[in-house]
């Protein structure tokens, strides 16, 4: 078994924490409301960048792709969340993506 999972441990280049996988399956519901969140970001993202990057096609098309991929990934954890009835619902950000975002707004001023 831990064969299959060397490539895994490769991309990772570290082995996840057992406090943090037992912290996930004691909280599955607020795994994939959050998974659910990132999906829908991902596609907004992709979607804001179609609107910034008019005059690159090329991008265009591999956002709009992109845009639709994350949207079904979105739409595929609703189906999750529905079928463990578990209400959808916004979740405060984390402090680290909190002083994540901080830090790029601070960033992007400067410039």
């Amino acid at each position: 078994m831990s064969h299959l999972l060397e490539p895994i441990y490769q991309f990772l280049r570290c082995e996840t924490p057992d406090a943090w996988v037992d912290s996930a399956l004691e909280n599955q519901d607020i795994l994939l409301i959050d998974h659910c969140n990132c999906e829908k970001k991902a596609a907004n993202t992709a979607i804001s960048l179609i609107f910034r990057y008019t005059e690159r096609r090329e991008l265009l098309l591999k956002m709009s792709k992109l845009a639709r991929e994350e949207l079904r990934h979105f739409e595929q954890v609703l189906a999750i969340l529905k079928q463990r009835d578990i209400e959808y619902r916004h979740l405060s950000a984390s402090r680290y993506a909190g002083k994540l975002f901080k830090k790029l707004i601070t960033t992007s001023q400067r410039r």
